[in-house]
Protein backbone atom coordinates (compact mmCIF):
# COMPACT_ATOMS: atom_id res chain seq x y z
CA UNK A 1 0.00 0.00 0.00
CA UNK A 2 2.80 2.32 0.58
CA UNK A 3 4.44 1.82 -2.50
CA UNK A 4 1.09 2.68 -4.50
CA UNK A 5 0.72 6.06 -2.29
CA UNK A 6 3.90 6.75 -3.46
CA UNK A 7 3.94 5.71 -6.90
CA UNK A 8 0.45 8.32 -6.88
CA UNK A 9 2.22 11.07 -5.25
CA UNK A 10 4.99 10.57 -7.77
CA UNK A 11 2.22 10.82 -10.87
CA UNK A 12 0.98 14.03 -9.27
CA UNK A 13 3.63 15.77 -9.02
CA UNK A 14 4.64 15.24 -12.42
CA UNK A 15 1.48 15.88 -13.29
CA UNK A 16 1.66 19.61 -11.84
CA UNK A 17 4.65 19.76 -13.61
CA UNK A 18 3.80 19.08 -16.61
CA UNK A 19 0.39 21.52 -16.18
CA UNK A 20 2.79 24.20 -15.39
CA UNK A 21 4.98 23.83 -18.01
CA UNK A 22 2.56 23.69 -20.47
CA UNK A 23 -0.16 26.36 -19.13
CA UNK A 24 2.14 28.96 -17.72
CA UNK A 25 4.66 28.71 -20.44
CA UNK A 26 2.26 29.58 -22.71
CA UNK A 27 3.41 33.04 -22.94
CA UNK A 28 6.49 32.25 -24.66
CA UNK A 29 3.92 30.85 -27.90
CA UNK A 30 2.40 33.45 -30.31
CA UNK A 31 -0.27 36.34 -28.42
CA UNK A 32 -3.26 36.98 -29.57
CA UNK A 33 -3.98 40.09 -28.21
CA UNK A 34 -5.91 42.01 -30.87
CA UNK A 35 -9.42 40.04 -30.60
CA UNK A 36 -12.48 41.18 -28.32
CA UNK A 37 -15.44 38.99 -27.53
CA UNK A 38 -17.50 36.82 -25.71
CA UNK A 39 -16.94 33.11 -26.04
CA UNK A 40 -19.65 30.44 -24.59
CA UNK A 41 -18.88 27.31 -24.46
CA UNK A 42 -21.63 23.99 -23.90
CA UNK A 43 -20.21 20.87 -23.21
CA UNK A 44 -21.68 17.76 -23.10
CA UNK A 45 -21.00 16.50 -19.59
CA UNK A 46 -23.66 13.54 -19.97
CA UNK A 47 -23.54 9.73 -19.54
CA UNK A 48 -23.15 9.41 -22.98
CA UNK A 49 -19.35 10.54 -22.58
CA UNK A 50 -16.65 8.68 -21.76
CA UNK A 51 -14.37 9.40 -19.02
CA UNK A 52 -11.57 9.63 -21.56
CA UNK A 53 -13.89 11.65 -23.85
CA UNK A 54 -14.69 14.44 -21.50
CA UNK A 55 -10.76 14.36 -20.64
CA UNK A 56 -10.07 14.73 -23.93
CA UNK A 57 -12.96 17.69 -24.33
CA UNK A 58 -11.42 20.22 -21.35
CA UNK A 59 -7.89 19.42 -23.27
CA UNK A 60 -9.32 20.56 -26.39
CA UNK A 61 -10.82 23.84 -24.81
CA UNK A 62 -7.48 24.16 -22.83
CA UNK A 63 -5.35 24.27 -26.48
CA UNK A 64 -8.11 26.07 -28.52
CA UNK A 65 -8.34 29.11 -26.05
CA UNK A 66 -4.14 28.99 -24.95
CA UNK A 67 -3.25 32.11 -27.00
CA UNK A 68 -6.07 34.21 -26.36
CA UNK A 69 -5.63 37.22 -24.18
CA UNK A 70 -8.50 36.83 -21.55
CA UNK A 71 -9.88 40.01 -19.49
CA UNK A 72 -12.50 42.37 -19.85
CA UNK A 73 -11.47 44.27 -22.59
CA UNK A 74 -10.03 41.17 -24.36
CA UNK A 75 -11.76 38.17 -24.46
CA UNK A 76 -14.31 36.47 -21.99
CA UNK A 77 -14.64 33.32 -21.67
CA UNK A 78 -18.27 31.33 -20.41
CA UNK A 79 -18.59 27.83 -19.98
CA UNK A 80 -21.46 25.41 -19.16
CA UNK A 81 -22.01 21.77 -18.92
CA UNK A 82 -24.75 20.05 -20.39
CA UNK A 83 -26.33 17.21 -17.73
CA UNK A 84 -29.95 16.69 -16.59
CA UNK A 85 -29.86 20.10 -15.78
CA UNK A 86 -27.30 22.90 -16.97
CA UNK A 87 -24.56 23.73 -14.78
CA UNK A 88 -22.61 27.43 -14.97
CA UNK A 89 -18.67 26.26 -14.23
CA UNK A 90 -17.66 30.18 -15.03
CA UNK A 91 -19.40 32.92 -16.28
CA UNK A 92 -17.64 35.69 -18.48
CA UNK A 93 -16.46 38.30 -15.54
CA UNK A 94 -15.00 35.28 -13.67
CA UNK A 95 -11.14 34.78 -14.93
CA UNK A 96 -8.87 37.84 -16.53
CA UNK A 97 -5.93 35.50 -16.89
CA UNK A 98 -5.51 32.43 -18.78
CA UNK A 99 -3.43 30.33 -17.10
CA UNK A 100 -6.35 30.30 -14.42
CA UNK A 101 -8.93 29.51 -16.60
CA UNK A 102 -7.03 27.06 -17.67
CA UNK A 103 -6.58 25.50 -14.86
CA UNK A 104 -10.35 25.65 -13.74
CA UNK A 105 -11.19 23.88 -17.56
CA UNK A 106 -8.79 20.71 -16.33
CA UNK A 107 -10.23 20.45 -13.14
CA UNK A 108 -13.86 19.89 -14.41
CA UNK A 109 -15.68 17.26 -13.15
CA UNK A 110 -18.05 14.98 -15.46
CA UNK A 111 -21.82 15.88 -14.34
CA UNK A 112 -23.24 12.48 -15.82
CA UNK A 113 -26.85 12.23 -16.28
CA UNK A 114 -29.31 13.08 -19.22
CA UNK A 115 -28.51 15.31 -22.67
CA UNK A 116 -30.60 18.31 -21.84
CA UNK A 117 -29.31 20.28 -24.34
CA UNK A 118 -32.20 22.59 -25.17
CA UNK A 119 -32.39 23.67 -21.70
CA UNK A 120 -28.78 24.57 -21.39
CA UNK A 121 -29.41 26.47 -24.64
CA UNK A 122 -32.30 28.63 -23.09
CA UNK A 123 -30.23 28.99 -19.92
CA UNK A 124 -27.50 30.61 -21.96
CA UNK A 125 -29.82 33.06 -23.65
CA UNK A 126 -31.36 34.23 -20.46
CA UNK A 127 -28.96 34.04 -17.74
CA UNK A 128 -25.32 34.02 -19.28
CA UNK A 129 -25.47 36.15 -22.46
CA UNK A 130 -26.58 39.07 -19.91
CA UNK A 131 -24.64 42.04 -17.91
CA UNK A 132 -24.96 40.23 -14.44
CA UNK A 133 -23.29 37.18 -15.86
CA UNK A 134 -20.49 39.70 -17.18
CA UNK A 135 -21.48 39.63 -20.64
CA UNK A 136 -20.71 43.09 -23.07
CA UNK A 137 -23.68 44.05 -25.00
CA UNK A 138 -20.71 45.72 -27.83
CA UNK A 139 -19.17 42.69 -28.80
CA UNK A 140 -19.68 39.94 -30.88
CA UNK A 141 -21.02 36.91 -29.47
CA UNK A 142 -19.76 33.41 -30.38
CA UNK A 143 -21.33 29.80 -28.98
CA UNK A 144 -18.88 26.87 -29.18
CA UNK A 145 -21.15 23.60 -28.79
CA UNK A 146 -19.27 20.21 -28.08
CA UNK A 147 -21.39 17.54 -28.03
CA UNK A 148 -21.71 13.62 -28.84
CA UNK A 149 -24.34 15.01 -31.69
CA UNK A 150 -27.38 13.43 -29.25
CA UNK A 151 -29.54 16.12 -27.49
CA UNK A 152 -32.56 14.45 -25.18
CA UNK A 153 -34.54 17.64 -26.23
CA UNK A 154 -35.08 20.24 -28.52
CA UNK A 155 -32.69 22.33 -29.99
CA UNK A 156 -33.95 24.37 -32.63
CA UNK A 157 -35.78 26.69 -31.28
CA UNK A 158 -33.62 27.88 -28.62
CA UNK A 159 -30.78 27.65 -31.22
CA UNK A 160 -32.62 30.02 -33.36
CA UNK A 161 -33.46 32.53 -30.21
CA UNK A 162 -29.60 32.76 -29.80
CA UNK A 163 -29.15 33.59 -33.60
CA UNK A 164 -31.79 36.14 -33.53
CA UNK A 165 -29.92 37.93 -30.98
CA UNK A 166 -26.27 37.95 -33.09
CA UNK A 167 -24.48 35.04 -31.77
CA UNK A 168 -22.71 33.08 -33.90
CA UNK A 169 -23.25 29.15 -33.40
CA UNK A 170 -20.24 26.58 -33.67
CA UNK A 171 -20.67 23.04 -33.47
CA UNK A 172 -18.16 20.22 -32.52
CA UNK A 173 -20.10 16.77 -33.09
CA UNK A 174 -17.42 13.58 -31.53
CA UNK A 175 -20.15 11.72 -32.63
CA UNK A 176 -22.39 11.10 -35.92
CA UNK A 177 -25.61 12.36 -34.39
CA UNK A 178 -28.38 13.66 -36.54
CA UNK A 179 -26.78 15.37 -39.48
CA UNK A 180 -29.81 17.32 -40.56
CA UNK A 181 -30.80 18.65 -36.73
CA UNK A 182 -26.80 19.89 -36.33
CA UNK A 183 -26.60 21.75 -39.85
CA UNK A 184 -29.85 23.67 -39.40
CA UNK A 185 -28.43 24.88 -35.41
CA UNK A 186 -25.07 26.15 -36.89
CA UNK A 187 -24.45 29.26 -38.16
CA UNK A 188 -24.02 29.69 -42.16
CA UNK A 189 -21.48 29.08 -43.83
CA UNK A 190 -21.80 25.33 -42.43
CA UNK A 191 -19.24 23.86 -43.98
CA UNK A 192 -16.62 26.61 -41.44
CA UNK A 193 -19.66 26.18 -38.45
CA UNK A 194 -19.62 22.67 -38.30
CA UNK A 195 -17.15 20.11 -37.41
CA UNK A 196 -17.26 16.38 -37.72
CA UNK A 197 -14.14 14.83 -35.68
CA UNK A 198 -13.28 11.95 -34.22
CA UNK A 199 -13.00 12.28 -30.08
CA UNK A 200 -9.03 10.68 -30.29
CA UNK A 201 -8.59 13.31 -33.51
CA UNK A 202 -9.68 16.57 -31.81
CA UNK A 203 -6.24 18.29 -32.04
CA UNK A 204 -6.49 18.27 -35.83
CA UNK A 205 -8.97 21.24 -35.94
CA UNK A 206 -8.05 22.94 -33.00
CA UNK A 207 -6.09 26.10 -35.55
CA UNK A 208 -8.77 25.68 -38.09
CA UNK A 209 -11.61 26.43 -35.54
CA UNK A 210 -9.33 29.15 -33.78
CA UNK A 211 -9.46 30.92 -37.20
CA UNK A 212 -12.53 30.48 -38.11
CA UNK A 213 -13.44 32.34 -34.12
CA UNK A 214 -11.21 35.01 -35.18
CA UNK A 215 -12.51 35.93 -38.08
CA UNK A 216 -15.31 37.09 -35.95
CA UNK A 217 -13.74 38.68 -33.13
CA UNK A 218 -11.19 40.68 -34.51
CA UNK A 219 -13.61 43.36 -35.17
CA UNK A 220 -11.67 45.87 -36.45
CA UNK A 221 -13.29 46.82 -39.87
CA UNK A 222 -16.62 46.42 -41.36
CA UNK A 223 -17.36 42.25 -41.71
CA UNK A 224 -20.02 40.21 -42.93
CA UNK A 225 -21.47 37.53 -41.41
CA UNK A 226 -24.35 34.42 -42.08
CA UNK A 227 -24.35 35.22 -45.48
CA UNK A 228 -27.33 33.60 -48.07
CA UNK A 229 -28.67 33.94 -50.83
CA UNK A 230 -30.50 36.63 -49.63
CA UNK A 231 -29.36 38.19 -46.49
CA UNK A 232 -26.46 39.02 -44.59
CA UNK A 233 -25.33 40.11 -41.33
CA UNK A 234 -23.13 43.24 -40.93
CA UNK A 235 -20.64 43.63 -37.88
CA UNK A 236 -18.40 46.17 -36.96
CA UNK A 237 -16.64 47.93 -34.30
CA UNK A 238 -18.73 50.70 -31.76
CA UNK A 239 -17.49 53.83 -33.54
CA UNK A 240 -20.04 56.03 -31.61
CA UNK A 241 -20.83 56.93 -28.11
CA UNK A 242 -24.16 56.01 -26.90
CA UNK A 243 -26.77 58.34 -27.31
CA UNK A 244 -24.60 60.40 -30.11
CA UNK A 245 -25.58 60.32 -33.14
CA UNK A 246 -26.58 56.58 -35.43
CA UNK A 247 -25.19 54.95 -38.29
CA UNK A 248 -25.99 54.88 -41.88
CA UNK A 249 -25.53 51.76 -43.91
CA UNK A 250 -25.62 52.15 -47.82
CA UNK A 251 -25.77 48.99 -49.90
CA UNK A 252 -25.79 48.36 -53.77
CA UNK A 253 -25.10 45.73 -56.15
CA UNK A 254 -21.77 46.24 -57.88
CA UNK A 255 -22.77 46.00 -61.40
CA UNK A 256 -26.13 48.75 -60.68
CA UNK A 257 -24.39 51.25 -58.33
CA UNK A 258 -27.73 53.49 -59.19
CA UNK A 259 -29.58 50.56 -56.98
CA UNK A 260 -28.68 51.53 -54.01
CA UNK A 261 -31.10 51.41 -50.66
CA UNK A 262 -30.30 52.74 -46.98
CA UNK A 263 -30.46 51.79 -43.43
CA UNK A 264 -30.49 53.14 -40.45
CA UNK A 265 -29.44 52.09 -37.16
CA UNK A 266 -29.04 53.63 -33.47
CA UNK A 267 -25.57 54.34 -31.98
CA UNK A 268 -25.96 51.30 -29.94
CA UNK A 269 -25.61 48.84 -32.57
CA UNK A 270 -22.75 47.06 -33.86
CA UNK A 271 -25.03 44.47 -35.86
CA UNK A 272 -27.43 44.83 -38.08
CA UNK A 273 -29.01 42.06 -40.46
CA UNK A 274 -29.46 43.04 -44.42
CA UNK A 275 -31.92 41.35 -45.86
CA UNK A 276 -34.44 40.73 -49.38
CA UNK A 277 -30.84 40.73 -51.73
CA UNK A 278 -30.67 39.02 -54.83
CA UNK A 279 -28.87 36.11 -54.73
CA UNK A 280 -24.86 35.43 -56.33
CA UNK A 281 -25.00 39.51 -56.44
CA UNK A 282 -21.91 41.48 -55.21
CA UNK A 283 -22.80 44.63 -52.74
CA UNK A 284 -20.62 47.26 -52.08
CA UNK A 285 -21.18 48.07 -48.61
CA UNK A 286 -20.47 51.03 -46.73
CA UNK A 287 -21.19 52.39 -42.91
CA UNK A 288 -20.89 55.92 -42.07
CA UNK A 289 -21.38 57.24 -38.17
CA UNK A 290 -23.28 60.46 -38.66
CA UNK A 291 -22.59 62.44 -36.11
CA UNK A 292 -20.97 66.16 -35.85
CA UNK A 293 -18.44 65.31 -37.74
CA UNK A 294 -19.70 62.17 -40.62
CA UNK A 295 -15.98 62.07 -41.99
CA UNK A 296 -15.12 58.32 -40.85
CA UNK A 297 -16.63 55.56 -42.73
CA UNK A 298 -15.91 51.75 -43.25
CA UNK A 299 -16.47 49.54 -46.26
CA UNK A 300 -16.89 45.95 -47.54
CA UNK A 301 -17.72 44.07 -50.70
CA UNK A 302 -19.92 41.19 -49.98
CA UNK A 303 -21.22 38.33 -52.49
CA UNK A 304 -24.20 36.79 -51.85
CA UNK A 305 -24.49 32.79 -52.27
CA UNK A 306 -26.00 30.71 -54.84
CA UNK A 307 -29.93 30.22 -54.33
CA UNK A 308 -31.19 26.87 -52.63
CA UNK A 309 -33.99 25.83 -54.73
CA UNK A 310 -35.97 23.49 -52.89
CA UNK A 311 -39.07 21.43 -53.76
CA UNK A 312 -42.49 23.06 -52.71
CA UNK A 313 -44.14 19.77 -52.78
CA UNK A 314 -42.79 15.95 -51.70
CA UNK A 315 -44.74 12.70 -51.41
CA UNK A 316 -43.92 9.71 -50.11
CA UNK A 317 -45.60 6.31 -51.66
CA UNK A 318 -45.30 2.71 -52.23
CA UNK A 319 -43.66 2.13 -48.73
CA UNK A 320 -42.70 -0.98 -48.83
CA UNK A 321 -40.55 -3.44 -45.63
CA UNK A 322 -37.35 -2.17 -46.78
CA UNK A 323 -37.55 1.19 -49.55
CA UNK A 324 -40.59 3.43 -50.23
CA UNK A 325 -41.03 5.55 -53.23
CA UNK A 326 -40.22 9.47 -52.70
CA UNK A 327 -41.28 12.20 -55.67
CA UNK A 328 -41.09 16.04 -55.74
CA UNK A 329 -42.63 18.94 -57.54
CA UNK A 330 -41.76 21.24 -59.37
CA UNK A 331 -38.54 20.74 -61.29
CA UNK A 332 -36.97 23.74 -63.02
CA UNK A 333 -35.03 23.64 -65.60
CA UNK A 334 -32.40 25.52 -64.17
CA UNK A 335 -31.79 23.04 -60.97
CA UNK A 336 -28.84 20.94 -61.89
CA UNK A 337 -29.43 18.13 -59.49
CA UNK A 338 -31.08 17.12 -55.74
CA UNK A 339 -29.85 16.36 -52.22
CA UNK A 340 -32.41 13.64 -51.00
CA UNK A 341 -31.11 12.97 -47.21
CA UNK A 342 -32.58 10.36 -45.26
CA UNK A 343 -32.15 8.31 -41.84
CA UNK A 344 -33.76 6.97 -38.85
CA UNK A 345 -35.19 9.06 -36.50
CA UNK A 346 -34.71 10.42 -33.93
CA UNK A 347 -30.35 10.15 -34.05
CA UNK A 348 -29.77 7.34 -37.08
CA UNK A 349 -26.76 8.14 -39.20
CA UNK A 350 -28.09 10.48 -42.28
CA UNK A 351 -27.70 8.94 -45.91
CA UNK A 352 -27.26 10.93 -49.07
CA UNK A 353 -28.84 10.50 -52.66
CA UNK A 354 -27.35 12.66 -55.67
CA UNK A 355 -29.92 12.82 -58.16
CA UNK A 356 -29.93 14.34 -61.63
CA UNK A 357 -31.93 17.30 -62.13
CA UNK A 358 -34.26 15.93 -64.83
CA UNK A 359 -35.81 13.67 -62.38
CA UNK A 360 -38.38 13.90 -60.13
CA UNK A 361 -38.90 11.00 -58.33
CA UNK A 362 -36.88 7.43 -56.93
CA UNK A 363 -36.56 4.88 -54.92
CA UNK A 364 -34.83 5.02 -51.39
CA UNK A 365 -34.14 1.55 -50.70
CA UNK A 366 -32.10 -0.75 -48.11
CA UNK A 367 -34.00 0.42 -45.24
CA UNK A 368 -34.36 -1.24 -41.59
CA UNK A 369 -37.89 -2.76 -41.36
CA UNK A 370 -40.41 -1.31 -38.57
CA UNK A 371 -38.30 1.95 -38.53
CA UNK A 372 -39.28 6.06 -38.78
Amino acid sequence: MQALRAISLHSMLRVLWLFHSKVLGAGAEHVIDDAVGDLLFLMDSSGSILPYEFTGLKEFVVDLLKPFTIGPKDVQIGFVQVSDDPVVEFEFDKYSSNPAMQWALLNMKQKLGDTNTGKALIHAKDTMLTEKAGGRPDVPKVLVWLTDGVSSDDISKPIQLLKDLGVTVFIVSTGRGNYIELKAAASKPTESRLYYVDADDMYVIVEELRNEILEIIRVRKLRALDITASSFRLLWPRLLSSNNGYYLIEYSPDADSQKKSWKTVTADETSVVLRQLLPETTYQVKLTPMNSNPNKHLVTQVTTLEEETSPQVVLISESQPRSFHVSWAPTPASVASYEVLYGILPWGETNLLTISGDQNTTIVDGLEPNTT
